[in-house]
């Protein structure tokens, strides 16, 4: 033996790093999701770019998952996966793309049929879609009769209507970001026959001035009081006034409401009288 040291080389070989899963589904908002992005021999993960709302990266599973919140277009984030015991010396990661898109949650319409709406009285009709309330935004196409709104946060047709009308279409429209779709409805408003206008009742008041700069004069004429209730409404159903009548003479004043055109209603035991009034 010669003594002399002999140089041995030893090469450490790191774990092969392989995904169990490279293909991903869409997700849609309001629904559960779940993408098996987790990797053999790998010990932590990190995702860019930032995933959807809703949704995060167990850093050490490599699941995603989560409720998404909003939509998105089709998206490819980059999973990356890291061997610990090598990273240090070698740094040995690997990286996987998902690509995926969030779409909007399919806004259907429920089976709801609109009943007769009748003069009067109060009406309800829901037009809400199965998305969550809050999410959709309704609108109305032509404008309901009057006295009924749409509530455009659910859909939900509510009022009083203040006239009839003949049997019509009223096309409701329901939005989520850039997706929409729409129903149409078809209903009228019938006479109330418990209490229709009696026509002979429109000669027995006397509104002066009108149009006034806010301040009517009501003259009941030789109506019996006893029993009388005065309303009135703007032009989108709205009370801005509602009072028993006391005297012949009844001074309203809507000095405080903006100008426009509003609605006078009078119910007394002999019928209901609605009149227009306009201040200007």
């Amino acid at each position: 033996s010669t003594g002399e040291a002999e140089d041995y080389f030893v090469t450490i070989t790191c774990p092969v790093i392989t995904f169990n899963n490279t293909n991903a589904i869409a997700g849609i908002v309001g629904v559960i999701y779940n993408l098996n992005a987790s990797a053999s021999n790998t010990s932590s993960y990190s995702v860019s770019p930032a995933l959807p709302a809703g949704l995060s990266i167990d850093t050490s599973t490599g699941i995603i998952s989560g409720t998404p919140t909003i939509a998105t277009t089709s998206t490819t984030y980059f999973v990356t996966a890291t061997q610990g015991t090598c990273s240090q010396a070698q740094g040995y990661t690997k990286i996987q793309g998902y690509t995926f898109a969030i779409n909007a949650q399919p806004i259907l319409f429920g089976t709801n049929i609109p009943t007769t709406a009748i003069v009067g009285i109060s009406y309800t009709f829901n037009a809400g879609t199965t998305v969550a309330a809050g999410s959709v935004i309704y609108s109305v196409s032509p404008a309901l009769p009057l006295g009924l709104n749409l509530n455009t946060s659910t859909g939900l047709v509510f009022g009083i209507p203040f006239f009839t009308t003949a049997s019509a279409s009223y096309t409701i429209t329901a939005t989520q970001g850039s997706f929409s779709t729409t129903k149409t409805y078809i209903f009228e408003v019938i006479p109330n026959l418990a209490t229709a206008i009696d026509n002979a009742l429109e000669n027995v008041i006397k509104i002066s001035p009108n149009p006034s700069n806010g301040d009517f004069n009501i003259d009941f004429v030789g109506l019996n009081t006893m029993k009388t209730f005065v309303n009135i409404y703007d032009m989108q159903g709205r009370s801005v006034f509602s009072s028993d009548v006391k005297s012949n003479v009844m001074l309203i004043s809507l000095n405080k409401f903006a100008n426009g055109l509003y609605l006078l209603e009078v119910k007394t035991s002999e019928g209901r009288i609605i009149r227009k009034l306009a201040k200007q």
